[in-house]
């Protein structure tokens, strides 16, 4: 039978090449156009500083999960100054944004319950509510009508959940989270807003777009990934003391995940900092969008973030293009299927603080010169 599990592997590796769907682990090389680190913080002076202190005094690793040895009381104060962040009352850290969406979807959420999910969700979303096990009704992407329509015929006595990103990984758009929030009002639901994206962006003192729609009393509990804006590591999620406290207890990703290191806990407070006084540094991001906007075709820029898919359709031609950009210096990844949905493959180029006026136009001149 082991022989018939490599037969089975061999010929699936084989069907991804044939689809050019093979992903490559590569380090970095080139101009970044496709990190997350908008605000260029990962290797900021002040972040590396704390990091490093915090090794020479506590050592690497965190040695267990945090009901075992791994808490610290500087993971309960950094948890208080990111409720504060998000306006909540309470936040809880998990190892990844991967790891925050899948625990707190999968203990949050019951079978009998009903959940409304947007189609183009993180698969960090789908994996929770896979696990989960509740009922699912998948909306198309930012359609509010349709989701009233599909809310309208939906039972009444159950526990109901509008689960979306705020701002879109792959597609770069925002959701309209004002008409979601009186969605929830109207029809009872518990709200759940993935802020991977936007955190350190949007809102007052980079807290979101929860922040920014103005719906933080509607919201249920937002996820928050640190590894974006923030330049760290890690997830939280916030919400609600009795949410908080029922996810602490249930969440199986961090009850039974090492805690965070030390070192982790030390960087994400002082970029908590940075990014609560950076005003400054999101002027400048939306700079550059506002830049790449006046030089791209209208068509590949339909909203204000500095996330701008292309869409190529055909997945080698998408590589192609990758690939040359690639030998001209510039770094941009091309997404494929199941990334993506089928015949959408694109380039997903993003801008951050190290892009000047004429790196920008430079990328933008050969990049229109291979469409």
């Amino acid at each position: 039978m082991v022989d018939a599990l490599y037969a089975r592997l061999d010929g699936e590796l084989r069907s991804i090449r044939a689809r050019d769907q093979w992903r490559d682990l590569r380090p970095p090389q080139g101009y970044d156009f496709c990190s997350n680190d908008y605000l260029n913080l990962a290797r900021h002076p002040q972040i590396v500083a704390s990091a490093k202190k915090a090794l020479e005094i506590e050592g690497y690793g965190s040695s267990s999960s945090r009901f075992i040895r791994g808490d610290r009381q500087t993971i309960h104060s950094l948890e208080v100054k990111l409720a504060r962040f998000k306006r909540c009352d309470r936040a809880l850290l998990f190892s990844s944004g991967y790891a925050a969406n899948v625990g707190s979807l999968s203990s949050l959420i019951k079978k009998d319950d009903l959940v409304f999910s947007d189609q183009l969700n993180h698969a960090s979303i789908i994996d929770g509510l896979r696990l989960s096990r509740a009922r699912i009704h998948i909306f198309p992407h930012l359609q509010v009508d349709e989701l009233r329509r599909q809310l309208g015929h939906a039972p009444t006595n159950v526990v109901k959940f509008l689960v979306t990103e705020s701002l879109f990984s792959m597609d770069g758009d925002i959701a309209p989270l004002d008409k979601y929030a009186q969605l929830a009002r109207d029809f009872n639901l518990a709200l759940v807003v993935d802020e991977a994206h936007a955190l350190g962006l949007y809102g007052k003192r980079g807290s979101g777009l929860i922040n920014q729609f103005g719906v933080e009393g509607a919201v249920t509990l937002s996820v928050n990934g640190l590894g974006k804006a923030f330049g760290c590591y890690g997830a939280f999620v916030a919400g609600s003391k009795t949410v908080i406290d029922y996810v602490t207890q249930s969440a199986r990703t961090s009850m039974y995940s090492t805690a965070l290191p030390p070192l982790a806990i030390s960087a994400i407070d002082v970029a908590l900092g940075l990014i609560e006084d950076g005003d400054r540094l999101r002027a400048h991001l939306f700079h550059n969008v506002s830049w790449f906007k006046e030089l791209l075709p209208k068509a590949c820029v339909n909203t204000v973030s500095p996330i701008i898919p292309m869409v190529i359709g055909d997945n080698k031609r998408t590589l192609d293009i990758a690939a040359h950009l690639l030998s001209a210096g510039f770094d941009v990844k091309a997404i494929r299927p199941p990334t993506v949905q089928a015949h959408k493959a694109r380039l997903r180029i993003t801008t951050n603080l190290s892009h000047s006026d004429e790196l920008i136009k430079r990328f933008v001149q050969h990049l229109r010169g291979l469409l």
